[in-house]
């Protein structure tokens, strides 16, 4: 992602609240389930909201759980 133009943006509107969401967009690519990964990106984020003074919400949708909750099958007492 573009630490960079994120800063500059920040910078420019001053928020109070940052929302990431979804968490995917700013990944770059990389599998936000890799947690070496996930951590380096947690740790930016981190010292944003301590030197901005300001909140950061993350979202994250797990597109595996979401697809077994809608999943219609026998075990979720559909029929076909």
């Amino acid at each position: 992602f573009h630490a960079d133009a994120l800063a500059a943006e920040l910078d420019r509107i001053n928020p109070d609240v940052l929302i990431i969401d979804p968490l995917i967009n700013i990944m770059g690519g990389v599998d936000v389930n890799d947690n070496a990964s996930a951590a380096l990106l947690m740790r930016f984020l981190v010292d944003l909201a301590t030197t901005r003074h300001m909140a950061v919400a993350l979202a994250h949708q797990d597109s595996r759980r979401i697809r077994r909750f809608f999943l219609c099958d026998n075990r979720h007492g559909c029929t076909s």
